[in-house]
């Protein structure tokens, strides 16, 4: 039996579309993908339900605000970033990047680091000049690799 090697068969992507069956084919695709996320990370755990209000979405989405950066092998999702890009209100001229959550499925062949500097050169390469990276204490091995590709402590967030 052949081993195929999947990493080799993995594409990047920032997810995009030309028209109303391409965003809509989008939304279906990443906000599958988002539900999957959700239940997997701390909000999930913690029972709260993945219910978003679509109106708003579809406007973030379509306004460019929120973004996702997918890793496809055969044309399914199997990693996923989501990202909300704003321009900073108190500093004009600061564009923003907040990667708000990361997600890889049980057949996310993708190497962790490499995607996430894929999601990073996006976003610069949308304009953002300041990139921010949440991740959830429990997220195992997720600080070091941002660590890995350069990314550094900055602030403590507190929840209640």
């Amino acid at each position: 039996m052949t081993q195929i090697d999947q990493r080799a068969h993995t594409t990047f992507h920032v997810e995009s579309w030309s028209d109303e069956a391409g965003f809509k084919r989008v939304v279906v695709e990443c906000m599958g993908a988002y539900q999957k996320m959700w239940a997997a990370g701390a909000s999930g755990a913690r029972g709260v339900a993945f219910d978003p209000d679509m109106k708003i979405v579809a406007i973030l989405i379509r306004d460019g605000v929120r973004r996702f950066v997918t890793a496809r092998i055969n044309g399914e999702i199997v990693a996923m970033q989501n990202w909300m890009v704003v321009d900073d209100i108190e500093a004009r001229g600061r564009r923003m990047a907040h990667m708000t959550g990361i997600w890889k499925s049980d057949k996310g062949a993708c190497d962790t680091a490499e995607f996430m500097k894929f999601g990073v050169a996006a976003m610069r390469a949308a304009g953002c000049t300041h990139i921010i990276l949440s991740c959830y204490q429990a997220a195992k091995g997720l600080r070091e690799k941002m660590e890995q590709i350069g990314a550094k402590a900055a602030e403590i967030v507190m929840e209640m």
